[in-house]
């Protein structure tokens, strides 16, 4: 009959000897066994997030940064929602992980951060109160940093530059849009 050893765990140098029921035995016969190497993802690239508390960071696996299991070449790569592509663009700002699998179902993992958005602060620098009451000519100044430069201005008078000027007395909200659109108000 045949028998077959199928689960051996390490690769190396097997001998193997056949005894049948009759006691007889065939010389030692040496058998290397190859190790497989499980597939392996040496680098991640990644884009941050574009706004805070979003999830639209990117990470891209290059071809060249994957190294194939042996024998078990072909493989596919896994991102966290399921996706199986080179690159995925839905990520979040922090830990993620991604997985390639080879075609033996041998599976391993690679943990990279995407870098999250620098929020966007607006920090009123100066004021002046009208000079008198009923005047209008009062301002605010205000700086902005964080978020990504190409900042958009929209007071709620409508005006659209950064310091506010020609004011009378009342509450003022400013809102700033980023490059990115996103956006940050202060009253």
């Amino acid at each position: 009959g045949k028998t077959s050893i199928d689960s051996l765990k390490q690769s190396g140098l097997y001998r193997l000897q056949v005894v049948d029921d009759k006691k007889c035995e065939t010389p030692y016969r040496e058998y290397r066994i190859n190790g497989s190497s499980g597939p392996k993802i040496t680098n991640v690239l990644t884009l941050p997030v574009r706004c805070v508390g979003d999830s639209t960071g990117t990470a891209v696996i290059d071809s060249a940064d994957v190294i194939p299991a042996t024998p078990y070449s072909p493989f596919r790569i896994e991102w966290p929602h399921g996706e199986n592509a080179m690159s995925v663009n839905n990520l979040p700002a922090g830990r993620n992980e991604v997985f390639v699998i080879d075609s033996n179902n041998c599976k391993t993992s690679k943990i990279f951060t995407v870098d999250a958005a620098t929020p966007i602060r607006i920090q009123k620098i100066g004021s002046r109160e009208p000079s008198c009451y009923g005047y209008t000519n009062g301002q605010i100044n205000v700086e902005v940093d964080g978020g990504v430069e190409g900042f958009r201005y929209l007071w709620n008078t409508g005006d659209t530059l950064k310091d506010l000027t020609g004011i009378g007395k009342g509450s003022y909200t400013i809102m700033v849009t980023d490059r990115n659109n996103c956006h940050d108000s202060a009253t």
